[in-house]
């Protein structure tokens, strides 16, 4: 029994565009203004959130587990938001900020993933990204003096392997590709 498309798969096609090109920005020309580089990040990730929101409702019509979907659509909006709003002055206070968001919706998001063992795109990209969030997470809450360029780079590696993730899952939605089933172990073509 084959799955259905997903055919809103170009929703996470854009939120893996522009993760993967925020990233790029950040780790290659960041800004030397914390105030600067809290905006673009909370706008980077307050789009990212709306789009996996959209593709959160999107897939509660094909019978999938939308669950984590739609707790990392919340939890990028969470930091997205404020970030693009009122952004902090400081380095510290930003890589603070952004540290220990990143860090706790990555230790959620494992957990969730754990507990709900996802079949729409199978576990292994979203531990993926939740263990990438918790290392640069803690990174970021151990080392808050990293600067302006510390917290550029460590966001826009955690923005680049979260869109690049998010981009296959998006291609297999598409059909480019097999979706695993974990249950029971027989692969199924998208």
């Amino acid at each position: 029994m084959s799955r259905p498309k997903h055919d809103r798969w170009w929703i996470l096609m854009l939120a893996s565009l522009g993760l993967t090109a925020g990233g790029l920005v950040l780790i290659f020309w960041p800004s030397e203004d914390a105030r600067v580089l809290g905006r673009a990040i909370g706008i980077v990730f307050a789009a990212n959130g709306i789009l996996l929101a959209i593709s959160a409702f999107s897939v509660i019509r094909l019978g999938y587990d939308w669950a984590v979907l739609a707790f990392e659509a919340i939890w990028m909006l969470s930091l997205g938001l404020p970030l693009w709003i009122d952004p902090s002055g400081s380095a510290t206070a930003l890589a603070s900020v952004t540290g220990a968001v990143l860090f706790l919706g990555s230790a959620i998001q494992v957990l969730l993933v754990a507990a709900l063992k996802n079949e729409l795109f199978g576990p292994d990209r979203e531990l993926l990204e939740g263990m990438l969030g918790l290392v640069l997470g803690a990174a970021m809450l151990r080392y808050p003096t990293i600067g302006v360029r510390g917290v550029a780079t460590l966001t826009g590696i955690w923005m680049l392997g979260s869109g690049v993730l998010v981009g296959i899952t998006a291609l297999v939605l598409a059909g480019f590709g097999n979706l695993p089933d974990y249950g029971s172990g027989v692969s199924k073509t998208a």
